[in-house]
């Protein structure tokens, strides 16, 4: 049974000391260095049982020097390698004749099923880099490398204790963080849960994949398309002005570029978040007079020597073609919802001056990928009122430049 929620001693029977820790020094695959490491030598006590009960990823818990005197701090290592031993092996080679060896591993054969004293487990582990304190209140793991103590008896951590070091344990539903089961468990299957965002910020630092709150998305919701700044979009799951961090959702889909296909598709969102940052956004102005800003690590399609790649913005570099999207993936949207206001410069749009006709506007009938905002810019629109000439002129160009069929609805 197990002895603790912290240890499992396999029914009683997972008896282990360190033997050895073995350093080992390799030249790297250009030959301009070498490379140290040490791994550690686990005698264990063989038994069929146990043999079958360990794996490698499985963790083990051995005493370091900190703990001298309190018996309670322990070096983590990982099974790499599980080989069942026998005495008898270390002198069978060729130098003995055939009837003799045949002899001896008939004899090794029945020890493997019955066990004998001339059995052990040998296990070859490594470190991960993390010691683990035992105290009255549970357990806490410190990201520290000390040295084991060689003698010392060697613990199997239990599967809670595997679960606190490398899960991440949500407050929420546990399905929207899994991504798969455990390795290194031998009894049934332990769901491993990670938080993807601290992850990757660990990584790469806080919040590096933003854009501006400005920044226009195509989106569809309840199946309404709409083009709206991404801030807005997000900010109908919050509440107030203050909230900060995730939402999810399962209502929200946006359009999506696959690089492999090639195709511009509707692809459903697991989540929405809002936080604020102090770093710099890079904002990036094409030749047509696009732009986009975002913080340096958000990923941007980018077509560079013939190839399509994602690409970090801190990555990008004058004379990178941006890859954007001439439509939203629908052929024919006949429900789409634009708020004009918001795809105007707010300032010039409080101006009150007279709409201009569309019709003398120099603009080609199948333009390149400019948004919606951009051609209203370069004619020199700025509203606050539309009259009918202008609104039939518009719901043309609407129908012209971009998949939109719908009527337009004044306020």
């Amino acid at each position: 049974m197990r002895a603790t929620a912290i240890f499992d001693d396999l029914d009683g029977e997972f008896r282990a000391k360190l033997r050895d820790i073995v350093s080992t020094t390799r030249r790297t695959a250009d030959g301009d260095s070498t490379v140290t490491f040490s791994t550690a030598r686990i005698d264990c006590e063989y038994t069929p049982a146990v043999i079958k009960k360990l794996t490698t990823g499985q963790l083990v818990a051995v005493p370091n020097v900190q703990t001298l005197g309190t018996n309670n701090i322990f070096s983590i290592y990982e099974i790499a390698d599980v080989f069942a031993m026998h005495y008898s092996m270390l002198t069978l080679d060729t130098s003995q004749p055939a009837a003799i060896r045949r002899e001896f591993m008939e004899l090794i054969e029945n020890d493997w099923k019955n066990g004998s004293k001339s059995t052990w487990i040998e296990i070859v582990a490594a470190p991960i880099g993390y010691v683990m304190k035992e105290s009255d209140g549970g357990i806490a793991f410190e990201r520290k490398a000390t040295a084991p103590l060689t003698g010392s008896p060697v613990k199997l951590l239990s599967k809670e204790s595997v679960q606190k070091l490398i899960c991440y344990s949500p407050s929420g539903n546990a399905a929207d963080y899994q991504l798969g089961d455990l390795l290194g468990i031998a009894d049934g299957k332990t769901e491993f849960t990670v938080n993807i965002e601290k992850l990757l910020h660990f990584h790469v630092g806080v919040f590096a994949f933003s854009l501006d709150y400005a920044e226009p998305i195509i989106y569809r919701e309840n199946g309404v398309v709409g083009i709206t700044e991404i801030g807005r979009l997000v900010d109908h799951f919050f509440k107030g002005t203050k909230e900060e961090g995730r939402k999810y959702t399962r209502s929200v889909e946006v359009a999506s570029f696959d690089s492999n296909t090639y195709e511009v598709k509707w692809t459903p969102i697991q989540y929405v978040f809002r936080h604020k940052t102090s770093q710099k956004l890079l904002k990036f102005t094409t030749r047509t007079g696009r732009n986009v800003a975002a913080t340096r690590g958000h990923s941007l399609f980018v077509l560079r020597k013939g190839r399509i790649l994602s690409l970090p913005a801190s990555e990008i570099v004058k004379g990178d073609f941006l890859v954007g999207t001439r439509s939203v993936p629908d052929e024919t949207v006949s429900n789409a919802k634009v708020n004009l206001v918001d795809l105007f410069d707010r300032k010039q749009a409080r101006k009150p001056c007279a709409p201009h006709r569309l019709a003398p506007a120099p603009f080609n009938p199948s333009p390149p990928a400019e948004t919606l905002a951009q051609h209203l810019h370069q004619i020199g629109v700025a509203f606050a009122k539309i009259h009918d000439v202008f609104v039939n002129n518009l719901v043309t160009l609407l129908v012209r430049c971009h998949p939109i069929r719908s009527p337009l609805e004044k306020d």
